[in-house]
């Protein structure tokens, strides 16, 4: 049979396992899964649907690099420092080949002005847990999962991020950023 646990139990169990800060304390070379605490913000930079993306994400991101959009995002008030986030959000569910969005941006405080030409989505307030380096994604939901939360895409616009740091070992490799919510266990 299987155990029922209140919500302080889960509370307990991340308090305990995990550390929960805002997401200003990202750090790069962080060496276990951890959950933080994110406020209402933006996400700014270049979107395209995946079906535009014809040669792959990697040459959208060469795009931007060439075009000097990135050198300008980095001069953007990030709340994760030095970061930039592979965003991917409003996903259709019906259509044929899973139309979502992918965006190449930064995670911004909630009043930063857009600049001209920029795309945006608004996000609010979310725990997320972020992977180690390199995880796999449905890695980093086994480790919500294990401390009794589950992803909340449905609760705030579908979205999960891959997270680029500066001072990360490898920078072919992110770790993903995905919003979660405490599971309701009756």
């Amino acid at each position: 049979m299987e155990q029922i646990h209140s919500q302080e139990h889960y509370s307990k169990i991340y308090k305990e396992d995990y550390i929960m800060n805002g997401i200003e304390k990202i750090k790069p070379c962080m060496n276990k899964a951890e959950i933080f605490e994110a406020p209402n913000f933006i996400v700014i930079g270049k979107a395209k649907r995946n079906s535009q993306l014809i040669n792959g994400a990697g040459a959208f991101w060469g795009e931007l690099y060439r075009d000097g959009t990135l050198e300008k995002l980095s001069k953007l008030p990030r709340i994760i420092k030095n970061s930039l986030v592979g965003w991917t959000g409003d996903c259709c569910e019906d259509s044929p080949n899973r139309d979502f969005t992918y965006m190449i941006g930064v995670i911004v405080p909630y009043d930063t002005p857009i600049p001209d030409g920029f795309d945006y989505r608004v996000l609010h307030k979310t725990l997320v847990i972020k992977g180690l380096l390199g995880q796999d994604i449905s890695e980093v939901i086994k480790e919500a999962e294990s401390a009794g939360y589950s992803p909340s895409y449905g609760d705030n616009n579908g979205w999960n991020a891959e997270l680029y740091i500066d001072g990360e070992p490898d920078e072919d490799k992110w770790s993903w950023l995905v919003p979660i919510k405490l599971e309701n266990k009756k």
